[in-house]
């Protein structure tokens, strides 16, 4: 029997070591770098040699001098601990293939050197054992690569789909933002007059009805309505052509927005013909805001392409929403004022008839 010499043992303990360590570093970098065919290529061929050469390693211990001192370092230290390497580098369907490719032959190594302890066939048993390890240590790489390329190349795939389902998630989001802006602007323009930006008449006559409903229901505050028609503009259009009503149009509009309040509303009902109906306003405040409008129409600069400038005047219709009146009777006394404006001479601001008792 020969005397324990720990070196050998130890250097034999450490590859074997290093070369576990490899099959679980390189199996966790496989997965990093999962679509990769270059790395995928390389980790092939690095995991192939490296159980080659634990192959080798194996079957080194064939030659390594022996004690019953070894047998217990080998199976106290390396047995268990190499087993768990193996079973941690394999995903769960390899395990049980991974455990008895490397505990099945440590097995029988071990065996067959308590063997040689007794000298004769079991020498060149454990050696042969040993040799036949390099063989299964290859077919169990074959096997390991396929179980890891297989799980890599799902993962591929699910990372794939994952990309695209978001991609498609994303995009789908997207054109659900741009529909719903684009429904935002239709209800705008259904409800908005186009050229001057107010509200039109369909918008205008909903407000009405509302206020008559809200009447109705909780009685109300003063609330006026003004008309007004832009004088001979019918004269603008025929002489400088509709581009340049359409720019008075649009003036005009725009001077009436920049003079209300936000609960008011103005809306062009007519071709000439704009609205405005005032909350909380009674006859008196709508009059001097009338005035005020008059004031700033006279102040506009509005010139032609030739560079003639155009004077806008209008004529204008007041009316305070009386306590049992509709919203009918309101028009009607509104217009009436409005028309006898425009037979005073036209710019001109005149206050409709107080309702008429039912």
């Amino acid at each position: 029997m020969q005397s324990f010499d720990p070196v050998p043992l130890a250097l034999w303990v450490l590859a074997i070591w290093i070369t576990s360590a490899y099959r679980i570093v390189s199996a966790r970098w496989l997965l990093r770098h999962a679509g990769d065919k270059v790395a995928v290529g390389r980790w092939q061929r690095g995991n192939l040699l490296n159980f080659l050469l634990i192959g080798i390693i194996w079957a080194s211990l064939a030659w390594l001098p022996q004690t019953e001192m070894s047998l217990l370092v080998i199976t106290a230290v390396l047995l268990v601990p190499t087993g768990i390497a193996a079973a941690a580098s394999h995903n769960l369907g390899a395990m049980p293939l991974g455990m008895f490719a490397m505990v099945y032959p440590i097995g029988i190594n071990h065996a067959l050197t308590a063997m040689r302890l007794f000298e004769g066939f079991g020498s060149f048993a454990l050696a042969f054992s040993a040799l036949l390890y390099i063989p299964v240590m290859t077919i169990g790489a074959l096997m390991v690569n396929r179980s890891l390329l297989s799980e890599w190349r799902l993962a591929r795939i699910n990372r794939g789909i994952a990309h695209r389902s978001s991609s498609q998630a994303a995009a789908l989001a997207a054109t659900q933002r741009e529909l719903l802006a684009a429904n935002r602007r239709l209800q705008l323009l259904a409800g908005q007059d186009v050229l001057t930006e107010l509200a039109n008449r369909r918008t205008f006559q909903a407000r009405l009805k509302e206020q008559e409903a809200l009447r109705q229901r909780h009685g109300g505050g003063s609330i006026s309505l003004i008309l007004i028609d832009l004088d001979h503009f019918k004269q603008i259009n025929d002489q400088f052509g509709h581009p340049v009503g359409d720019m008075v149009l649009a003036a005009f509009g725009q001077l009436l927005k920049g003079r209300l309040r936000a609960a008011d509303l103005a809306a062009r009902i007519g071709g000439e013909e704009f609205a405005l109906l005032l909350p909380e306003t009674d006859e008196v405040a709508a009059e001097r805001l009338a005035n005020l409008i008059r004031q700033a129409m006279a102040d506009m600069d509005i010139q032609t392409e030739e560079g003639i400038a155009l004077t806008i005047t209008g004529s204008f219709g007041i009316a305070c929403w009386g306590a049992d009146e509709t919203a009918s009777q309101l028009m009607q006394r509104t217009d009436r004022a409005l028309y006898v404006a425009k037979q005073s001479g036209r710019d001109t601001i005149r206050q409709a008839d107080a309702p008429s008792l039912q």
